[in-house]
């Protein structure tokens, strides 16, 4: 009888065990991305610039990489609503336009959460040199991305560019 007893817990609780590791992967399986979801995310970010910089349909194609209600955040202030990401987008630059090429981003790096995706996106603003004028670095930074899957596809909800900050100056020799 003792061992019966002594079998009977160790079966209950091997049972309840396996019931919480089945669970929890579950759980977790939620929060996965499927590679197509990387891949999509991905593009979503390719685009981003090339909308920016073109202004493309007088800055809606930029606008429409984000959420109807999406947030633009810098230290300039914050855009929200597609309404005011496309008027932003729309001419923001002399010279913006199909051969335009000034944002770039690179790096990027996707991660599930519970509402979608999270990523961060290395960001560099160029100004490409001509007549005669040297190229220069505008700002540099990354981004911090909220991601959400809707009926149009992966799409930003929040980005907030983190202009990028010099460390310590090296000792001097």
């Amino acid at each position: 009888m003792r061992m019966l007893k002594t079998v009977s817990a160790v079966v209950v609780a091997t049972v309840a065990t396996v019931t919480v590791l089945v669970s929890g992967s579950l759980v977790r399986a939620q929060d996965r991305l499927a590679p197509q979801d990387y891949i999509d995310i991905q593009q979503l970010v390719a685009r981003y610039p090339y909308a920016l910089d073109t202004g493309e349909n007088e800055g809606r194609a930029w606008a429409s990489l984000f959420t109807a209600d999406g947030e633009f955040v810098s230290p300039a202030g914050t855009l929200a609503g597609r309404r005011a990401l496309s008027e932003f987008a729309n001419g923001h630059r002399p010279g913006q336009g199909p051969l335009y090429a000034r944002n770039f981003s690179t790096n990027v790096w996707i991660e599930p959460s519970a509402g979608g995706a999270t990523g961060k996106v290395y960001a560099v603003v160029i100004n490409i040199g001509e007549g005669g004028d040297p190229s220069s670095i505008v700002t540099g930074g990354h981004f911090e991305d909220v991601y959400v899957k809707t009926n149009e596809g992966w799409r930003i909800k929040r980005r907030e560019f983190v202009p990028s900050v010099g460390g310590p100056e090296p000792p001097a020799r």
